[in-house]
């Protein structure tokens, strides 16, 4: 299973990454291009394009008229006004997700308090048995309807308040939280959802950034029952069902991980 979140992850640095431009210079891919004739016309060489390149670029130029003004061809204009539209898409996404998770953060700590010492105690146990070293805040508040990791400079677990903390239902709570920012799935989703900004035309980029949330969640599930026997399989179960039927409004962020945002 983690092989395939890591395939993932991979594939959320391609679409970040703009590879095409670094393979023009591939030593690699230079020797396939003399070895198989098929690997040059897949990924012909630099000088095989140029007479296209040229044709392009005289569409795009700029030309100085007899006033001194320049005038822009109708492709430069075009090309322009598409990407100005493209950039405008991305950062409208980027804006909006980004207000959401403050408003969602912004609720989940409003009369929020720090949780008791029991929870503080078994937080601190299971930090030392992941050997997870990083500061982590532990938090209750009842605006949080289900447990949440946030924060990826600054990790914080929010839980839902209740009148007693340290019972087995917080250990696996909390081992699943603490699991999310060990393997810093926070700032890999927000990864995740750049590249789905930057693509968002793409259908492919959609299921891939689904597939990394659920994949996210499958990990951490899995990691939690790890060496458990079926009754405490079947106990964590029955958290996660219980847990599913009270969602509440910090669901509605990309940039925050828990027990039940592998669904978005």
């Amino acid at each position: 299973m983690k092989w395939k979140f890591l395939i993932l992850k991979l594939a959320v640095v391609f679409y970040l990454v703009p590879f095409p431009l670094y393979m023009e210079h591939s030593l690699t891919l230079r020797r396939l291009r003399r070895m198989n004739p098929l690997m040059r016309k897949l990924f012909p060489p630099l000088e095989d394009r140029m007479p296209y390149i040229r044709k392009q670029a005289e569409k795009l130029s700029v030309l100085i008229d007899d006033s001194g003004y320049a005038v822009f061809s109708r492709e430069l204009k075009v090309m322009a006004a598409i990407t100005a539209l493209l950039l405008l898409i991305v950062f409208v996404l980027l804006t909006w997700n980004l207000i959401r998770y403050e408003k969602a953060r912004r609720l989940c700590l409003f009369n929020a308090k720090e949780a008791d010492a029991d929870r503080q105690n078994l937080c601190f146990r299971l930090k030392q048995e992941l050997g997870l070293r990083r500061k982590v805040r532990l938090i209750c508040s009842d605006s949080c309807k289900s447990p949440v990791a946030m924060g990826i400079l600054r990790p914080m677990i929010v839980l839902p308040l209740k009148d007693k903390g340290g019972d087995v239902s917080d250990e696996y709570i909390m081992r699943h939280e603490l699991l999310h920012i060990r393997y810093h799935d926070l700032a890999v989703k927000f990864l995740g959802f750049a590249a789905l900004a930057l693509h968002w035309f793409n259908p492919l980029c959609y299921i891939l950034y689904y597939e990394l949330m659920n994949m996210s969640e499958m990990c951490c599930d899995s990691d939690v029952i790890k060496g458990k026997d079926k009754n405490a399989q079947k106990e964590y179960g029955t958290l996660l069902l219980n847990l599913a039927t009270e969602r509440g409004t910090e669901d509605a962020s990309h940039f925050v991980s828990g027990l039940l945002h592998g669904s978005g």
